[in-house]
């Protein structure tokens, strides 16, 4: 084995001379489940390794049975050897180990104990053979690091805070072909279900769709740089998002967007920024955002959650004790007494910006009914919906009341 990494050979050579020392079938793998290289003399019958042979990546039925028992998930979490029981996905016993750069797991090598019974020494010869492979795959991830791939660290670095410093930034930017001033936005895109989505193929397929991004996965976690030309970013981002929503519904996956910025070491912030998006959009009411467009959520839509729970959760409670929030529990107070809905017709009314037709329709009731009872609202409450700072206080205070549910 030595021998094969010192002469730069790969996964294949590597097999060629291991299998007659562990005489089982051996795979290697990459993220999306795409076979790189197999063991030629000891083969395996398993039904589903005969697939893989046939079609070079596991079917989708396999794939079906890996998700029923959450093997992905463990799989592509674990740092170690992962043993598995004949019955549970494969007809014979199996032993594994994922290859990881920067945390990603790339690579996975499979021993299939299709020949000989798994042993007390299996797991050692296994963990033998694992740190030549680990020497071939550094490798590999070594030449592979050009202009045109490591941004991968770099830009992780920068979510993490590990690399802060706008000068070094800036540096590091201009050495890979990245703008460092210009008209960006940044995605972060997880999935619904992590135990059953290939976060490999996924970033591959978005890579297809969305060219001239730079995608980062890591923790079933989808971080995306987008470039943009300086006018129109967000007619453009717009159609991004109507191109990825088809394989975001495909795969069980939300994206947030952050709002647009013009330098790059502004990067980590826009993510956080649309970790919030992601996080707050998902509580909003529906009639600010319907459940059918939530695939993609962006950081103005939840903006002004996010300045609601700010005041909730700070040192400083501004809804402690607040006098339009007192008002808004007295029209809830109104409405159980006399089985009304006077509070949610106030709060589509200010939500439409008064428009007393849009609140209508969406009330089910004519307009000059949503106004009759307006009317009645002012008067009960004693307040003025004329006044720009009495209706964005009522907003508040209702944002934090259905926050609080």
């Amino acid at each position: 084995m030595r021998e094969v990494v010192i002469s730069g050979g790969g996964y294949q050579e590597l097999f060629d001379v291991s299998e007659g020392t562990l005489r089982n079938a051996l795979f290697a793998l990459d993220a999306t489940y795409r076979l790189i290289a197999f063991s030629k003399t000891y083969r395996s019958a398993d039904p589903i390794n005969l697939r893989l042979y046939e079609l070079g990546y596991h079917a989708p039925e396999t794939m079906e049975r890996f998700y029923e028992h959450h093997t992905i998930f463990d799989y592509q979490t674990s740092e170690g050897i992962n043993m598995t029981k004949p019955g549970m996905v494969s007809e014979f016993e199996t032993i594994s180990q994922w290859c990881r750069f920067d945390g990603a797991p790339l690579v996975q090598i499979v021993e299939v104990f299709s020949c000989e019974p798994m042993g007390a020494d299996s797991k050692e010869l296994f963990a033998t053979m694992m740190r030549y492979v680990n020497l071939i795959f550094l490798r590999e991830q070594e030449k592979n690091q050009g202009p045109a791939h490591s941004y991968t660290r770099f830009l992780r670095d920068m979510i993490s805070g590990a690399l802060t410093d706008t000068q070094l930034i800036s540096d590091c930017a201009r050495k890979m072909g990245i703008p460092v001033s210009g008209a960006f936005d940044a995605y972060r895109i997880r999935f619904r279900d992590n135990s059953r989505v290939l976060v490999g193929r996924f970033a591959g397929e978005l890579t297809a769709r969305l060219p001239g991004c730079r995608i980062v996965a890591r923790d079933f976690t989808v971080s995306v740089l987008n470039t943009y030309p300086s006018t129109g970013v967000a007619a453009q981002s717009s159609a991004e998002q109507e191109t990825i929503s088809p394989l975001l519904a495909e795969y069980g996956a939300i994206c947030g967007v952050s709002a647009p910025f013009t330098a790059l070491y502004d990067f980590a912030h826009a993510c956080r920024q649309a970790d919030r998006a992601l996080e707050l959009g998902q509580k909003l009411p529906e009639e600010i955002l319907p459940l059918g467009q939530r695939d993609c959520i962006r950081f103005e839509t939840v903006f002004f959650r996010c300045l609601v729970e700010a005041g909730a959760d700070g040192e400083f409670d501004a809804f402690y004790n607040n006098p339009w929030l007192r008002k808004l529990k007295q029209l809830q107070q109104y409405d159980r007494e006399h089985d009304s809905g006077l509070f949610d017709l106030l709060c589509c009314y200010l939500c439409c910006e008064r428009r007393a037709t849009e609140a209508g329709e969406q009330l089910h009731m004519h307009r000059n009914t949503v106004m009759y009872h307006i009317q009645r609202i002012t008067e009960l409450l004693r307040i003025d919906l004329d006044d720009y700072l009495t209706r964005q206080s009522l907003l508040s205070c209702y944002h934090y009341l259905k926050m609080r549910k």
